[in-house]
């Protein structure tokens, strides 16, 4: 069976900014949402077992999708935010001891990512009216509502 963990690895934290700010830092979004930048928004959801893997692993995978997305543009010398509400994710991105196969993968797409671009991860509170976080839980739900095609897990059996 498919399995997401691997022997605890020393991984460095990837070279960009994780910001966690005060929920209410986001009652003016230009203080926390870069002016200039290429900012995406992220969700992972699970409705039951229909999405071949626990929260965490589609938190993480949310991120790591959303790092390819933006490496298939190619982009230098930008800044990216990426935000997500899964403070979570985020401390096991900064972690630099990782048990994970699916972080580490993740890890290794933002380094790619941070190799020519100011990479930040933000924190954004959940279900508080922030409109890219809503399109992204909106997004994700409706993402959960089928089934999986393939065998599951999807993503490995969590650790």
């Amino acid at each position: 069976m498919l399995q997401d963990s691997v022997e605890p690895t020393i991984c460095p934290s990837p070279k960009l900014g994780i910001q966690i700010p005060i929920r209410d830092d986001w009652d003016n979004i230009n203080n926390t949402i870069c002016q200039n930048g290429i900012i995406w928004f992220t969700d992972g959801s699970k409705i039951r077992d229909k999405a071949g893997a626990d929260v965490f692993q589609a938190e993480i995978y949310a991120i790591l999708a959303c790092g390819m997305g933006i490496l298939k543009t190619a982009p230098k010398r930008r800044t990216i935010q990426i935000c997500t509400d899964s403070q979570a994710a985020l401390m096991a991105i900064e972690s630099s001891k990782v048990k994970s196969r699916l972080v580490l993968d993740c890890k290794k797409i933002l380094n790619d990512l941070a190799s020519c671009n100011r990479v930040i991860l933000t924190w954004v509170p959940g279900h508080s009216g922030v409109p890219g976080n809503e399109e992204a839980d909106r997004l994700a739900r409706l993402g959960s509502i089928g089934y999986p095609i393939g065998p599951k897990p999807i993503l490995g059996v969590p650790i």
